[in-house]
């Protein structure tokens, strides 16, 4: 009788991190799409309205998560079926998947307090600071090009959204400056 193929090591767990992730990032989708409804009433230039954008991602976030939740379900569901596995491999601090899902993990961290704090504080202190967090998750380490994107990504962003396209971005503690 012969022996069924073997899986590679970390195949499982790649495919049940990814159920996982789908299942997140459904889960984010949702929250942005909540969280975008009071915008629905702030007024705005644009006859669309500031929730549509928001809306538009949360939705794209959750079709997207739900396709990798299915699309992992079923390539792990026929690996058990077809394949003997017998991992041996572990994940620690060193392995890549680990600290791939640490840099999401923190990402998604960043995002949250970037959500948080963008009213409360206004768009130009909270974005030059999300912009710093990302880049430094992702392994940026010179501070010239960390600070030069984040002035600079704020400012064009700012350009094109508050002036190009007339969208008011939360002022924050700058509230009476820059209306």
């Amino acid at each position: 009788m012969k022996d069924a193929p073997k899986a590679q090591p970390g195949a499982v767990k790649g495919l049940k991190a990814d159920m996982i992730w789908g299942v997140i990032w459904v889960a984010l989708g949702i929250f942005a799409i909540l969280y975008s409804m009071p915008y629905a009433e702030v007024p705005s230039f644009d006859p669309i309205g500031a929730a549509y954008l928001p809306r538009l991602l949360g939705s794209g976030m959750s079709i997207l998560g739900l396709g990798l939740f299915i699309d992992s379900y079923f390539k792990f569901r026929n690996l058990l079926r077809t394949v003997k596995v017998e991992s041996t491999e572990r994940d620690g601090p060193q392995s890549s998947n680990y600290q791939g899902a640490v840099r999401i993990l923190l990402s998604i961290i960043a995002c949250v307090c970037y959500i948080a704090l963008i009213e409360p504080l206004g768009y130009i202190l909270t974005t030059p600071a999300f912009i710093t967090a990302i880049m430094t998750i992702y392994g940026e380490s010179d501070k010239k090009r960390i600070a030069a994107m984040a002035v600079g990504m704020t400012a064009a962003l700012y350009a094109i959204f508050a002036l190009g396209l007339k969208v008011l971005l939360p002022p924050g503690i700058f509230e009476g400056i820059l209306q």
